[in-house]
């Protein structure tokens, strides 16, 4: 079964969110404890996806609830983006603006928890079950003319 384009963004994401780089900065910047609540709560529902996937063509909530995750995902894409500018941007800038940028990222990871927090708590609703990625390997057939 082919990944999902959510399936395959959150694991981008929580690769990124794991690595040592990420672990570094979140901890200067006082954002770690937002980061590992990130972290697990993107986790859990990444590992019901695939099986939600599978059922959003019998149910309109469930489709509506993987939609909301594919957003959720975006936001997660852009803010891992912007977290990593403004990491390059923090060795350039005063102690003053650091303050300011720590504030302001701060804001938008617990904004993107309180949305993936919304999100876990509505994929209680649905009997999904966590499904282990496998990767399908489609060869096309080789030919001779």
């Amino acid at each position: 079964m082919a990944e999902s384009f959510a399936f395959e963004i959150a694991a981008k994401v929580l690769e990124k969110l794991g690595s040592a780089t990420y672990e570094r900065i979140s901890l200067a910047w006082g954002v770690r404890g937002e980061f590992e609540k990130l972290k697990l709560t993107l986790a859990a529902i990444r590992a019901v996806v695939l099986d939600a996937e599978q059922q959003q063509a019998r149910n309109h909530e469930i489709s509506h609830w993987l939609h909301k995750f594919n957003d959720a995902c975006y936001e997660m894409e852009d803010l891992k983006d912007e977290f990593e500018i403004q990491a390059l941007r923090r060795q350039v800038l005063e102690q003053g603006s650091i303050l300011a940028c720590r504030f302001r990222m701060g804001n938008k990871i617990k904004k993107a928890n309180e949305m993936l927090n919304e999100i876990a708590a509505n994929k209680a609703k649905f009997p999904l079950t966590q499904k282990h990625e496998t990767n399908v390997l489609h060869r096309q057939r080789e030919t001779y003319s």
